[in-house]
């Protein structure tokens, strides 16, 4: 009798047991189990969010909302507040800095927004992909150079200084909408990867390093900032490129390179002199989509028929841009006016 019970009491002790224990333990590897526990306790939901509302430790973690999981059992991919994610963002009680620390696997961490994590993050090495963007992080960007990183967002936040110099391995950097200042050709020269640049919105200031244009570039961002000089690519812009410059100190003339980009966004400079042929084909035949030259002081803008899908403006320089290139100009970039003879020499052309 005492023999038949005791086979009755170890399945019940198992059943508890199954009971008691996660179903995570057996799933996700528990160092990462612990420090998802300990980013969860360091985080609350801003108001309105619910992204919390799946992270139940009871089940499998790598169902959370904003994990991803290998598929032996480690975080790889962690979005807290990212809206892809299906949050509005989090807002922190404690810095999740040590649970994060604890992802020794994880690869892409994107915290937006919420004012989450210090830029005193520790460096995880697994890290391919670290998004920041509007998080209020304030002081100087800390040491990433050793990192393996290829994608990094910092946009938006209260970042100063300058730039330090940054992993070879980038791909992907934006900076935009910070307060960063001083030069930064040195640190992009040593980016030859670099397929999309965003520094938009800084006080950059320097000329624009001409090893840029060469590189294998798709969108390149400078705008509004002190950039000042001539331009000198040191080789043509990838064919299909985005180049936006508007809004510094540029000046001489405007360089053929550009010829292959899609889209030139040149406004707000100090340009002067024709614009070169090559550039003018590609707008009049297509190629170049976007071409806007406006405010500067320019004297030749050679432009004449625009097909309907372009959009090319060329006002406020020191000649009347050509009807055709009027009539192609978005009226909120202002259409037909040119500077005052007493700005361009006190020459008409």
């Amino acid at each position: 009798m005492v023999a038949a019970r005791r086979p009755r009491a170890l399945m019940l002790l198992a059943a508890v047991l199954l009971v008691a224990v996660p179903v995570a333990a057996a799933t996700l590897h528990p160092v990462d189990y612990l420090a998802l526990q300990a980013v969860r306790r360091a985080l609350s939901d801003m108001p309105g969010s619910r992204f919390f509302a799946s992270w139940d430790f009871t089940g499998d973690p790598c169902g959370f909302a904003g994990v991803s999981c290998s598929g032996d059992g480690r975080v790889v991919t962690l979005a807290l507040g990212d809206p892809r994610a299906g949050a509005p963002g989090a807002v922190p009680a404690r810095s999740p800095a040590a649970g994060l620390a604890r992802l020794s696997e994880l690869a892409s961490l994107s915290l937006v927004p919420g004012r989450v994590i210090p830029p005193s993050l520790p460096l995880i090495r697994s890290l391919r992909t670290l998004v920041l963007s509007h998080n209020s992080l304030s002081g100087e960007i800390p040491k990433l150079v050793s990192s393996p990183l290829v994608h990094l967002d910092l946009r938006n936040n209260r970042l100063t200084g300058g730039v330090p110099p940054l992993p070879a391995t980038l791909v992907y950097l934006s900076l935009a909408g910070n307060r960063f200042s001083g030069r930064v050709g040195g640190v992009l020269r040593r980016l030859p990867r670099l397929s999309f640049l965003d520094l938009g919105g800084n006080w950059f200031s320097g000329e624009v390093p001409g090893e840029v244009f060469s590189f294998r570039i798709s969108y390149l961002q400078l705008r509004k900032n002190a950039f000042s000089g001539e331009l000198r690519p040191s080789g043509r812009v990838p064919a299909g490129a985005t180049v936006d410059l508007s809004h510094n100190a540029l000046s001489g003339r405007v360089p053929a390179e550009l010829a292959p980009a899609a889209a030139v966004y040149l406004n707000g400079n100090k340009f002067a002199g024709q614009v070169p042929r090559e550039i003018a084909a590609a707008a009049e035949g297509g190629r170049m989509r976007v071409l806007f030259l406006q405010d500067n002081f320019l004297t030749g803008i050679g432009v004449g028929g625009v097909p309907a899908s372009a959009a090319v403006c060329a006002h406020m320089n020191c000649v009347a841009p050509p009807p055709p290139v009027v009539a192609a100009c978005p009226a909120k970039g202002g259409r037909g006016r040119r500077r005052p003879p007493s700005q361009c020499g006190g020459r008409r052309r």
